[in-house]
């Protein structure tokens, strides 16, 4: 590899000053992996139960599930301004690198940087239906991230989950076919990370230590953490559903850090230990899915969700509490020719669209989604590509 791509590429990475580690924070995304279907869609909602995705929205729709095996996945999907990287990286061919550096195109790029890929998969087997739930999973990923110019953050990471849940529904006594479930979801997940954090000035150095040992002198964390999951859902024949959701009821997080991934695999102590916990989310949602009448002929089903998440965050973290209008998210799913699916959703305060192919026993998805990493709308907004190939039973 030419060393003034390799330069330009590691000074996006590695452009930070040495800060002291603090104390890891979990959220709900570490009990999920990758879902082009539910990111096109809005994300996952508490009233939707259809799929093999019901295990990260709500335990009480394992009674509505048509039961199925899910075989394997692999769902990729790459955030932030990767096609902006690579011109710059293609840039520093043909132009020098002091003009590369000074450019206010990366300049810019590095004022607030967030960038990375997923991957979903291959292991990600399970079966919902008749009740129960189950699944394993696995996510490869890293991210770049910087608040400001000088300030960037490489993460890598290898995270495994495990989870399982039962419900149980009943049929209400009415003139019309309604029903009322209850879910209950034990999850699971084991991780390690590793980070790199330097300045400018040891650029050389990481240089001529690029390859596979890049992570072995730099913080590792081995975390592992425990979750709870309870659902509620009221179902009026299937055309009106209301879900309500708490995740994270309990879900404390343990982890390990090591001075290095060597270190780990040396089987040296840690060098500090932390506990946490995921936070509670409350959620709520509907899903319509109106008669067709005539439409029959061009639209084999249609669903519309609108969902209010994480109602209470304020109570358990007030400090980091998003505005209303980031937890509101509102989706739309139509089927066409018994194997198309549009989708469409504002959700995060940003649009998302999506595609999805279902031959039956395989299901491509895609989409293109944002999502905000502040607490406002707006501040700091980023865009998402998703490709999803699943196989099922």
């Amino acid at each position: 590899m030419d060393r003034r791509i390799l330069s330009v590429f590691l000074s996006i990475i590695v452009s930070t000053p040495i800060v002291a580690e603090t104390v890891p924070t979990y959220g709900s995304e570490y009990f999920r992996v990758p879902s082009a279907r539910l990111a096109a869609i809005g994300g996952p909602h508490a009233a939707l139960a259809d799929d093999f995705t019901v295990l990260f929205s709500n335990p009480a729709g394992f009674s509505a599930v048509a039961p199925g095996y899910r075989v394997s996945d692999l769902t990729f999907s790459v955030a932030g301004p990767v096609f902006t990287i690579a011109g710059i990286t293609i840039n520093a061919m043909n132009n020098d690198l002091e003009d590369v550096f000074s450019s206010p195109e990366l300049a810019a790029l590095l004022s607030s940087l967030h960038t990375g890929a997923r991957i979903g998969g291959p292991l990600s087997f399970g079966w919902v239906g008749n009740g129960l739930g189950f699944g394993a999973m696995n996510v490869t990923g890293f991210t770049l991230d910087t608040s400001s110019t000088g300030s960037v953050k490489l993460e890598a990471y290898e995270r495994f989950l495990f989870m399982g849940g039962v419900s149980y529904e009943m049929h209400l006594p009415t003139v019309t076919p309604s029903s009322i479930s209850g879910g209950f979801l034990l999850k699971t997940f084991i991780e390690g990370r590793s980070r790199i954090a330097t300045s400018i000035l040891g650029l050389p150095s990481v240089i001529e230590g690029f390859g596979p040992d890049l992570f072995d002198n730099h913080p590792f964390d081995l975390a592992s953490g425990l979750g709870i999951d309870v659902g509620v859902r009221y179902s009026f024949r299937d055309m009106f559903v209301i879900g309500v959701t708490g995740q994270n009821v309990y879900a404390p997080v343990g982890t390990n850090r090591f001075s290095g991934l060597d270190a780990f695999l040396g089987s040296d102590p840690p060098v500090d230990v932390f506990s946490s916990r995921v936070p509670f989310d409350l959620s709520v949602g509907v899903m319509l899915r109106p008669p067709l009448g005539a439409l029959r002929w061009y639209i084999d089903d249609l669903a519309v969700f609108f969902d209010y998440r994480d109602i209470l965050d304020f109570v358990f973290r007030e400090e980091s509490s998003r505005n209303i209008v980031l937890k509101l998210s509102r989706g739309v799913e139509l089927r066409l020719l018994q194997v198309l699916l549009v989708r469409a959703a504002l959700a995060d305060g940003l649009l998302a669209a999506g595609l999805g192919i279902d031959l039956g026993a395989v299901r491509f998805d895609a989409a293109m989604f944002g999502r905000e990493l502040s607490t406002e709308p707006g501040m700091r907004p980023v865009y998402n590509i998703a490709l999803g190939l699943e196989f099922r039973l």
